[in-house]
């Protein structure tokens, strides 16, 4: 865990991070919904991770994040198309930055790279904690863009449960 961490706490500014802790006690939660997926070399050696979380046909992808000496190698592509494999007949949604920024650009574009759609549902991320800001976020979604009634469930999750309380 404490690896992961550090990939975490490096990879997303901290307006954007789930407090560790709060993420990581999610785990030891019977029946709860989060997932935390290591990812690992064939020696072994851990260099990212993936989040999510499974609400009957929907999966939303919170975090995908590597170790900095494994961004850009193509592992991310690798990741998703195995996770798109495993979890076909699901919707997959997550949160993106606009692409007002280099960095967000890019995250952008990988994304629809990999077939994702991107719809800007006015969805506004609370501050995670005291003392953080809010983030507007494009809505991506896989393999489908968003319906009328997909944007209806993707709000009751990330309102009612994810950022419930905020």
């Amino acid at each position: 865990m404490p690896f992961f961490r550090a990939v975490y706490e490096d990879a997303f500014p901290e307006d954007e991070r789930c407090p560790w802790e709060r993420m990581a006690g999610f785990l030891a939660l019977p029946n709860h919904h989060f997932r935390l997926q290591g990812i690992y070399l064939d020696n072994g050696t851990a260099i990212g991770f993936n989040a999510y979380s499974e609400f009957g046909r929907y999966l939303y992808g919170i975090y995908l994040a590597f170790d900095r000496a494994h961004r850009g190698a193509g592992y991310g592509q690798r990741v998703l198309r195995a996770f798109h494999a495993q979890h076909r007949g699901r919707l997959i949604f997550g949160e993106i930055e606009h692409p007002l920024t280099p960095k967000s650009r890019q995250r952008c574009a990988f994304y629809r790279k990999m077939g994702y759609h991107i719809a800007d549902i006015g969805f506004v991320q609370p501050p995670l904690f005291p003392g953080l800001r809010s983030v507007p976020y494009l809505i991506i979604s896989y393999p489908d863009p968003l319906t009328p009634d997909d944007t209806r469930a993707v709000r009751d999750i990330l309102d009612g449960i994810i950022y419930q309380g905020r």
